[in-house]
């Protein structure tokens, strides 16, 4: 398997084998939830992976309309949606910082790398969020990631407290 390198770490990849599921997958969890903040994300989508995180994706044979899982955060008060997902690959980490880390008692936080001022990304070496289908058992690292993006969605925007309807501006 090719390495890949980003950043900090170094990824073993099977990106034909990644590549392949992605491809067996129909969507992405977005679509398959469809409630009002995943279409949102979905909405978003196309402007949410930074050019970087785009190649790397092509690098590892992800593709980025399938995310495993997105889910919404909250609406923060200059309008900006807050979300989180994650994606597989197959392969491994070799080497790479932990983005998992212990913050006491018995919490863990995510430590994850920023590409962009809206856009963070880490790795985990096993897969805890929820897989599309054809990655389902197979050894996949996930790539877990936090973005941040304004309401898009035909659908009534959530509040801060994420109740449909907004106040704020957009």
């Amino acid at each position: 398997m090719p390495l890949v390198t980003y950043r900090d770490w170094v990824l073993d990849a099977d990106t034909d084998a990644t590549r392949a599921a992605y491809a067996r997958a129909k969507t992405g969890g977005s679509e398959e939830c469809g409630c009002d903040t995943c279409r949102n994300f979905v909405a978003a989508r196309a402007r949410v992976y930074p050019d970087e995180v785009r190649t790397l994706f092509d690098e590892l044979g992800v593709d980025a309309a399938k995310e495993g899982e997105s889910y919404w955060g909250h609406r923060s008060p200059d309008g900006l949606h807050h979300y989180g997902g994650g994606f597989h690959f197959i392969g491994s980490i070799v080497s790479g910082p932990a983005v998992r880390v212990p913050g006491g008692d018995d919490v863990w936080q995510m430590r994850l790398v920023e590409v962009t001022p809206t856009f963070a990304l880490g790795f985990e070496p096993e897969a805890t969020a929820p897989r599309l289908e054809p990655m389902r058992g197979a050894r996949a690292v996930q790539v877990e990631f936090e973005v941040a993006v304004r309401w898009q969605c035909d659908r009534p925007e959530p509040d801060v407290a994420g109740r449909p309807g907004s106040d704020a501006p957009t």
